[in-house]
């Protein structure tokens, strides 16, 4: 049966085989694998048995949480719905307001990523709160925050946190997470359990091996964290690419992403770029998207910028972001310009209608 989904890892609609069931099925945009759950499916069996603290299930919580997150692209991720800065002045992930600190995706985060990563979300989990008047309901994350309170401690305590993709397989893996605190981390209540591992004069620690052969359990993700300083965590699902990013070194991406992530500025960003050379990011073409959100009162703005190969695709764009100004929402404004090889779109709404 062909059906039209939305990728959760993209957040593009494509078109599948999809048989009547749950299934693993490859998404044609970015390559990668995920599940789908068929019409006729009722799902049976008990729930796994997990370790004290979630330990072991917890990279599979944050990909599962940011496949929630981004069930309707990169935007879903980046929009605020709720909270004003404290004292009801400012935006929430933009310049301005209460003298919140706004920033970029730091470049001692982006160091463990691995250089094929193609999907990254940010929060800056401090600033958050302090514009929200502490309000951890509406603060957004990349991940489940009562999973990552029940691993660490309070949120308050939680800096920021990057998330990354890459196309994986059980071998490789492809989700790394990376959590800085204000302060020091509990180690041995992490590890706890784990085996002690060493990989460029560094230790890391295997929580849940990965597995990518058929026998008991069949195969599987793993969990493996290591400390590169007292208050930074990075968390990945196998040991191959807990050893790519260990030393730090990591997050090389090409000179045109990388300037593309630093255009997003605020608490809260999202990156995507094309997963191989040749490909397009999104359907209509462009091979890299940077997305992020503010709000001024009780309007709430989502920022984009689209970067394209070449300039003669860029009409390809502009077409897409002509049908989305025609189909706006009641209160929706869409505003959109050229820059050379760039797109530069915002939507604004009012904040109620963004939850």
């Amino acid at each position: 049966m062909r059906r039209v989904v939305e990728c959760p890892l993209c957040g593009d609609r494509v078109r599948l085989n999809a048989p009547p069931g749950r299934s693993r099925v490859s998404c044609p945009s970015c390559k990668g694998r995920f599940a789908l759950e068929g019409d006729e499916a009722p799902r049976h069996g008990k729930k796994p048995a997990s370790r004290p603290g979630g330990k072991g299930l917890w990279i599979a919580l944050a990909v599962g949480a940011g496949v929630l997150l981004v069930a309707g692209g990169i935007t879903a991720f980046v929009l605020l719905g709720g909270g004003r800065g404290v004292g009801g002045g400012g935006p929430l992930g933009g310049p301005g307001g209460n003298g919140e600190r706004v920033g970029r995706v730091p470049p001692d985060l982006v160091a463990y990523v691995p250089n094929d990563a193609f999907i990254l979300r940010y929060a800056n989990v401090k600033d958050q709160l302090r514009a929200l008047g502490g309000d951890k309901s509406q603060v957004r994350l990349p991940l489940d925050a009562k999973q990552l309170e029940k691993d660490y401690g309070p949120l308050e305590d939680v800096e920021e946190v990057l998330w990354a993709y890459r196309t994986s397989d059980f071998t490789r893996g492809g989700t790394v997470v990376v959590v800085r605190f204000s302060r020091p981390v509990e180690k041995a209540r992490i590890t706890a359990g784990g085996k002690e591992r060493e990989a460029k004069g560094r230790k890391y620690y295997e929580l849940k091996p990965n597995k990518d052969a058929e026998g008991f359990g069949g195969k599987a993700l793993g969990d493996y964290v290591c400390f590169p300083s007292d208050t930074l965590v990075v968390r990945a699902d196998a040991d191959v690419l807990v050893r790519e990013v260990l030393g730090g070194d990591a997050g090389k991406f090409p000179g045109w992403f990388r300037k593309l992530i630093d255009e997003g500025e605020g608490h809260v960003i999202a990156a995507r770029r094309a997963p191989r050379e040749g490909e397009a990011a999104v359907a209509h073409g462009a091979v890299g998207v940077v997305e992020w959100s503010t709000r001024s009162g009780d309007t709430i703005t989502a920022h984009t910028v689209e970067e394209y190969a070449r300039e003669d695709i860029v009409p390809r764009g502009l077409e897409f972001w002509e049908g989305r100004a025609r189909q706006t929402l009641p209160g929706e404004r869409v505003t959109f310009r050229v820059s050379g090889k760039r797109i530069l779109a915002e939507v604004t709404a009012p904040a109620g209608g963004r939850r």
